[in-house]
């Protein structure tokens, strides 16, 4: 795909239908067209061998007005249509009749004059005035680099046929998550030099894009004619760069989240042309791999009945949680079953399956609260797994994360091997793939909850049917326990707001649940439906939401937090994602500023922890409905929370007092735990210990609604939220 625009120029939109998304029972193709930020009439082109085509556009229909070329594949003008569009909106159009979509092409284009002529490289050729194969090459030194570690690149640019005349202008695009480049301090971290140029060349500006706020474009004007095969050589220091393997081998910038390798270069080769990008092939790669394995994760499930066999699960990774290509070394590895007094030797790791993760089968084990350790002479791959209650009754703990994205919208890596972490690395009972509905097509929905449907396996892993919405009133997840789920877009005016979202699922409450999410960023709370927000995403990657004065939160506050939405009456249980855009759920990069490829995210992905009576669909979305569920940042806490015998989520009547009783047990020392009333903390202790039982009683009577919830602190930082129970007098 390719997009021409600069300001006061003809906008031009060029999509090979080839890239169209297809699905077999369905009678049309259809993409995500590609914008910016423009508003204007513009006229509708499609180079097709079909004799009657039909473009849709917002539920609008375009049909064949004149012929332009009459040779096997022509032409057609489908007609005009006033155009507004954003560049956080892209549309979807679909394409009706077409023969054979993969030689076809759409154009749109504000230009009344333009007609085209030929295939895709001759229209670029009539608008450009030249090929992109002709603007030159790229190489960038190194071309694979190591997460998190800091790097010096270096750019080489090779000028094409074309050659770059005199106040023609290259563009070097930089992540945001990056060192911010700057060319003052030479000693400073992102510094930025052109360090050889065979035509005299002056950086213009670094600034935020105008075609993504992910991305810094530096701009440089060539002051005199760089001839062809002219070089230019710059080198950009960066001691932050990510920290999430991945290959960029992308060159376009057709949406704000396209993945182009840093460093990736377009070209203006003079002053009055359109920034073009350098073709796939003669652009650099850059891949980022995982650094050696360093750390062991110890996971067992949270709940056990006597006489059941217990599964541990080992995963080695990198110190950001990533899986490393090779091979654990010095990983002279001792595992030790400690709990009640006891501590028995379990031998070394063992049933490995790949490289980095094992899994063992342990024998049933007595009532009480056990953990697992390892150990080793050297001191690496130390590490401690989650507690694991065994007693004969009570409800199964499950843990999982319903909030992440892949490839599908604006993330990285497959629904394919999303669903593959999900349950083998970070070891989730269940799971939700919530790609933003605005940045996938309708054919592609059928094929995603496909997929969703294929991956849930009852009493193994459940996977929940489920996208975000986004809006004016701020970003919702929905999620439903039946085999598909009606797709609802903020960008279409059909659902462009709650009001008119409500009124579409009207009736359905008991199969949709709707979650908002880091509402001090940008939720309004003035259309809630209680119905079907049920519960509130209180902690992911963005930082927990509680209250307006929270340290883990580092973006601007435009919305309300979820302390103000209780006082307001709202009866809201508690999750915990990801929000994730790494295709990892619920076991995210962390240990560096920001733990994604996007910049808002700069902590370790949360957890849900659901109780449940088994692990089907059906059964965790009515825990999640009946609010039966608490959030973590990331750690799996055992706690129960019961008032006057009614368990989290659960409305009561006050009968004099509010008896309190709860256990917790941490992955760390718990350093506090405090009983927030209304907003205000009316009790806490500090227990210094990794188990503890409490109970407590308030006598002071509401005035009308009183909520209770627990917070618990551990000693290593990490934090857990119960749902609130609430008393009416």
């Amino acid at each position: 795909m390719s997009i021409y625009y600069e300001d006061s120029r003809d906008i031009y939109i060029i999509v090979p239908l080839r890239d169209a998304k297809s699905y077999p029972s369905r009678p049309n193709v259809d993409l995500l067209l590609p914008t910016r930020r423009f508003a204007g009439e513009c006229y509708f082109w499609i180079y097709t061998n079909a004799k009657h085509p039909i473009i849709e556009f917002w539920n609008e229909r375009l049909l064949p007005r004149k012929v332009a070329d009459k040779d096997g594949r022509r032409w057609l003008f489908m007609g005009k249509k006033a155009l507004k569009l954003d560049l956080a909106s892209p549309p979807i159009i679909r394409f009706y009749g077409l023969k054979d979509p993969a030689g076809d092409i759409c154009l749109i284009t504000s230009n009344k004059d333009f007609i085209p002529h030929g295939g895709f490289a001759d229209v670029e050729r009539q608008i450009l005035g030249y090929n992109r194969e002709s603007l030159g090459m790229s190489q960038i030194i190194p071309n694979v680099a190591i997460v998190g570690r800091p790097v010096k690149f270096r750019l080489i640019f090779t000028a094409g046929l074309a050659g770059i005349k005199r106040g023609g202008r290259i563009r070097l695009t930089i992540p945001r998550i990056f060192s911010k480049p700057q060319i003052k301090d030479p000693d400073g971290d992102g510094y930025l030099e052109i360090v050889k140029a065979d035509a005299q060349l002056e950086i213009l500006s670094i600034e935020v894009s105008r075609d993504s706020w992910e991305w810094i474009d530096v701009t440089a004007e060539f002051k005199e004619d760089l001839i062809p095969g002219g070089k230019v050589i710059i080198c950009y220091k960066a001691g932050r760069t990510q920290i999430v393997p991945f290959r960029y081998e992308g060159t376009d910038r057709s949406y704000w989240f396209s993945k182009m390798p840093p460093m990736a270069i377009s070209v203006m080769p003079s002053v009055r042309g359109y920034f073009a990008h350098l073709a796939q092939e003669h652009s650099h790669t850059l891949t980022f791999k995982a650094d050696m394995p360093d750390r062991l994760h110890l996971i067992i499930p949270s709940h056990a009945r006597t006489g059941e066999r217990i599964v541990l699960h080992g995963i080695f990774t990198d110190k950001f949680r990533n899986l490393s290509d090779d091979h654990p070394k010095h990983a002279n590895v001792r595992l030790k079953l400690i709990g009640r007094g006891l501590e028995e030797d379990l031998g070394g790791p063992r049933n490995f399956y790949g490289r980095y993760a094992f899994k063992m089968l342990l024998d049933p084990l007595p009532k009480g609260v056990y953990r697992i350790k390892a150990e080793s002479p050297s001191g690496r791959f130390v590490s401690l797994s989650n507690p694991i209650k065994v007693e004969d009754s009570s409800p199964n703990l499950y843990w999982g994360d319903i909030h992440a994205h892949s490839e599908m919208s604006d993330g990285i890596g497959s629904p394919e091997y999303f669903y593959w972490h999900a349950r083998n690395i970070a070891c989730l009972d269940f799971a939700a793939l919530t790609d933003h509905a605005c940045y996938f097509t309708d054919n592609e929905w059928l094929w995603m909850q496909d997929l969703a449907n294929m991956h849930n396996k009852p009493g193994k892993f459940v996977s929940l049917i489920g996208f975000e919405w986004s809006g004016r009133e701020g970003d919702r997840n929905f999620y439903t326990w039946r085999d598909e789920l009606p797709l609802l877009r903020g960008t279409n005016p059909r659902a462009d707001s709650l009001r008119k979202v409500w009124r579409i699922i009207e009736g359905m409450e008991k199969e949709i649940i709707v979650i908002p999410h880091h509402s001090l960023l940008n939720v309004k709370w003035e259309s809630h439906n209680p119905s079907f927000e049920r519960l509130i995403e209180i902690y992911s990657m963005w930082g927990s939401s509680e209250s307006a004065d929270m340290q883990l939160w580092r973006m601007p506050k435009h919305g309300i937090s979820v302390m103000q939405i209780l006082s307001e009456g709202s009866k809201l249980g508690f999750t915990a994602g990801s929000d994730n855009h790494d295709g990892r759920a619920g076991f995210s990069g962390e240990g560096a500023y920001y733990t994604s490829i996007y910049v808002p995210l700069g902590f370790r992905s949360g957890l849900t922890a659901i109780y449940a009576s088994d692990l089907s669909r059906r059964e965790i979305f009515n825990s999640l409905r009946r609010r039966r569920c608490y959030a973590t940042t990331g750690e799996r806490i055992i706690i129960s929370f019961q008032i006057n015998d009614l368990c989290m989520g659960s409305e009561g009547v006050w009968d004099g007092s509010a008896r309190i009783k709860g256990e917790v047990h941490g992955t760390s020392r718990i350093s506090r735990l405090e009983l927030i009333r209304n907003g205000e903390t009316i009790w806490s202790m500090q227990p210094n210990r990794m188990d503890v039982a409490f109970s407590w009683e308030d006598h002071q009577s509401p005035d009308e609604l009183v909520y209770y919830y627990l917070r618990v602190e551990q000693a290593d930082g990490n934090l857990a939220w119960t749902s609130p129970i609430w008393l009416t007098r």
